[in-house]
């Protein structure tokens, strides 16, 4: 798993995040690193009233507490 990777699921064990609409390049990088999570299972996605709400599922947070192979 990529650092990117651990610090979105890190940043999801804090609750859900919905990064709204894509009006710069940090959201859609959002966008892009959850939509990946979500087809690995480590994220959900649900839609919210102001586009999708992402949240770690219980396989994300076994990644997030495997320890860290280099």
């Amino acid at each position: 798993m990529s650092e990117v990777d651990r610090q979105a699921l890190a940043f999801l064990t804090q609750g859900p995040d919905a990064p709204g609409e894509v009006v710069d390049e940090a959201t859609m990088c959002a966008h892009l690193v959850y939509i990946d999570l979500v087809d690995r299972g480590l994220a959900a996605k649900e839609m919210g009233e102001d586009g999708p709400v992402y949240s770690i599922t219980d396989a994300g947070a076994a990644a997030l507490a495997a320890p860290v192979l280099n």
